[in-house]
């Protein structure tokens, strides 16, 4: 009877060693599956960020524009030529097009920051105090005639980190600075 119960008993601790070998296999092949599509994700951004600059510098070019200033966002670049007041954004609309904006800021009258709030439970599911998150923080830049204001997006909850927030809060408000001032100083008289 003893005699069994030391081969069961022998039996159940290979039967947990194996168990245990196993799961740390399972493990070292689900996080290096995890490192590798990680590395192909950042490949992927850094291409797409890549061929974004690349369009933007031909866009510029193509312009005639001297970029003193300019941010990489997530599907957009913007590019301020401050001599000429003029404004460059280029957008990525689907894999390979892209749009281009020139904006003379001579007919800008005022740039705005926004920061747009939505509830975060649908009205169905709504309290009391239903908190409200972060929807999208961009910049408005109204014209002096009846054009439709255009808008920079710094932030979409949809597509950026929540960790990003104050990054792009940061920025938003560096470049609400700097149109600005560009804005609200008087054109030069050209001779």
């Amino acid at each position: 009877m003893r005699r069994m119960d030391d081969n069961l008993l022998t039996d159940l601790k290979i039967y947990v060693m194996w168990t245990i070998v196993i799961v740390f296999i399972l493990i070292a092949i689900i996080a290096a599956f995890s490192v590798i599509l990680l590395k192909l994700s950042s490949r992927q951004r850094k291409r797409e960020r890549a061929a974004l600059m690349s369009h933007f510098r031909k866009f510029a070019m193509r312009h005639d524009l001297v970029i003193t200033d300019r941010e990489v966002l997530e599907n957009q670049a913007i590019g301020l030529d401050g001599e000429r007041r003029v404004l460059l954004m280029v957008q990525r609309t689907d894999g390979n097009t892209y749009d281009s904006t020139v904006i003379d800021l001579h007919d800008v009258i005022s740039v705005e920051k926004k920061e747009l709030l939505e509830k975060m439970y649908p009205n169905k599911y709504a309290l009391v105090s239903d908190p409200l998150r972060l929807e999208k923080i961009l910049l408005e830049l109204n014209f002096e005639d009846e054009r439709t204001p255009v808008q920079i997006l710094f932030y979409d909850f949809i597509a950026d980190s929540y960790y990003d927030i104050s990054e792009m809060k940061e920025k938003a408000n560096r470049w609400k600075t700097l149109l600005s001032n560009i804005v609200t100083v008087p054109r030069r008289k050209r001779a």
